[in-house]
Formats: structure tokens, sequence, C-alpha cells
């Protein structure tokens, strides 16, 4: 019986012995197993570029899996590099999109004023549009609107550059080959009145323009911008003869080129004009500041037309026959 109860004792003792060794040990979820296959064998690693053997393991690491302590940061990952790769434009395509850089920028207009008209033709004598450069700058962009001869009266300057002081004609139609546009040199043009002081361009028109009664535009098309403005009527004109007329007009006042108003009765009177009695400008060319108004301009007495040099101040004066 002694023997008996010892035994059982021992095999207690082994029991207990072997249930705290198994309680102690580890415990395994079963999932570990299928962590390391969604790691290495589901989520397939981007291939190496330019000889990286490390961007496999870099790919898990981003996905979960332990990385190992190989020293390769984010930015040389195969992932990361495509993705720069993708962002970082291609040199061949560089300002494909940029149309502003198509769009021509022209320089600074010249700051021209309306100096002289001469409104009437008889050959050789034609009539004109002078012009007086009260500072340096391009004609490329300005143009003339003569809104009492039609629609189509316009006429752009050439893209020439001029100097301060400068007279500047636009004769309104050719009499000869000998009529050149004075891009540069400014004594190259022949023809009646093309003076070697002063830039001559000529039109290809046939037709009459400069009417007595008009309004004269001188723009900056690029911008639609008026630079300067000359209103003239005949005393016998009670309103403007055309929609087109009353439209400039109002347009030369709004912008502030012309300050007597936008009515007919605010317009210079062309009374007396002939091929010599010219509309002039008043004053020195050189204290002229646009806007100007209707007391700002008279008809000349007769002979006193100066086309390309400075302006007669002599009024006509109709009772003592100018």
């Amino acid at each position: 019986m002694k023997k008996i109860c010892i035994m059982f004792i021992a095999v207690f003792s082994f029991c207990i012995w072997t249930g705290c060794e198994m309680a102690s040990a580890p415990k395994s979820t079963g999932y570990e197993g299928a962590e390391n296959n969604t790691a290495e064998e589901d989520i397939p690693a981007l291939p190496a570029e330019d000889g990286d053997d490390d961007a496999g393991e870099t790919g898990q690491e981003e996905n979960g899996a332990p990385a190992d302590d190989s020293g390769s940061s984010p930015g040389e990952t195969g992932q990361e590099e495509v993705k720069q790769e993708e962002m970082e434009p291609d040199p061949d395509d560089a300002g494909e999109e940029k149309p502003l850089e198509d769009e021509e920028i022209l320089p600074a207009p010249a700051a021209l004023r309306l100096s002289e008209v001469r409104t009437e033709y008889k050959k050789p004598f034609v009539e004109f549009i002078e012009f007086y450069a009260a500072a340096a700058g391009s004609l490329d962009g300005l143009r003339i609107i003569c809104a009492g001869d039609g629609g189509n009266a316009v006429y752009r300057f050439p893209a020439a550059e001029v100097a301060a002081g400068e007279f500047i004609v636009v004769h309104i139609r050719k009499t000869g080959d000998e009529c050149i546009d004075e891009i540069d040199d400014i004594t190259l043009s022949g023809g009646n009145e093309a003076f070697p002081y002063a830039r001559d361009f000529w039109m290809e028109n046939t037709e009459k323009m400069a009417r007595p009664t008009n309004v004269i535009l001188l723009e900056f098309e690029p911008e639609n911008r008026l630079i300067d403005a000359l209103l003239i009527a005949e005393s016998t004109c009670t309103s403007w003869p055309d929609p087109m007329l009353e439209s400039a007009a109002e347009r030369a006042f709004s912008e502030g080129v012309w300050t007597s108003g936008s009515g007919i009765e605010a317009a210079a009177v062309s009374d007396g004009v002939t091929r010599t009695r010219t509309i002039n400008r008043l004053g020195s060319a050189e204290g002229w500041s646009s806007p100007a108004g209707k007391e700002d301009w008279i008809v000349v007495a007769t002979n006193k037309a100066t086309p390309g040099a400075p302006n007669s101040d002599i009024p006509y004066v109709s009772s003592t026959g100018g």
C-alpha cells in the first residue's frame, strides 16, 4: 500500500510539471503562414530598375511586411521612382502648352498727336492727315479711322520707329511710283509735298477721303484704345449725317480724347477749306497735349498749309477773302 501511494504521488507530480511546461509555451494563432504568404506571394514586387536588388523587399515594407536593414530609403524604391517619372515633364514636351508665348507683343506705340488735315484734292495736291510725335515709339498697331468715309476708310501704319519731334504725313492717295513709304529713311520718297524733313506714307487709294464733315480717330488697335481724335463739321450741318459719325464722336468723347462733347456743335468748324487752306491745330507742337477740343483747331488762311512742318496760326477769315 505504501508503494502504491508513492507511485501515485510521482505520477501526479509528473502530470503537474508537464502541464506547466505546456502552459508556458507560446501559442500559435495559425496566421503567421498566411501573413507571410500574402507578403511574399500575393503582392508582387515591382521590377527593380537600374540594378536595384532591394526593390522587392521595399515593396513588402510598404504593404506591412518587415523590412531588412539594407539601408534603402523610400525615395529609392521602384514604386516611388515610377511615380516620380510620371510627375516629371518630358523635356521634349516643354513649351507646347504656352499660348501666351505665341502671341505677338508689340512695342510701346509712339505718342502721336493729330496736327493738320487737308480735306480737298486737286492734282497734284492730295488729301493728307498729319501727325506730330510728342514722344518716340513704334507706329506698329496704330491705325487711322475716318468715320465719315465709310467703314473701309482705315489706314494701318507700317512697323516703323519714329523719334520725338517728327512730323508724319499720311497722303490719302498716290500720284506716281516715286511715292514710297519711308519706313527707315525719311528722305526716300518722291512725289508732291514729300519733304525730306518729314516722314511720308502713302495710301493705296483712289477714292475721296477725309471729308470736311468727319470724325478722325487714331487708335492703338491691339488694345482697342484711342490715342487722339478730331471732330470737324461744316456749319450747315445741324446733326451728324450718318450713324457711324455719331457713334465715332461719342466714342472719342467718352474715351476722353475729345473734350468739347460728342454732338455736331462740339466739332471744329471746317468752313472755307481748300487745297491751300487746311485744318490746323493751334499753338506750338511741343506744347500739345491730348486731349484737345473744338477751340484748339482752325482753318488757316490761303496758302498757309504746311504739310510736314510746324503749323500756321493765321486763321482764314471769309469776310476778307483769307
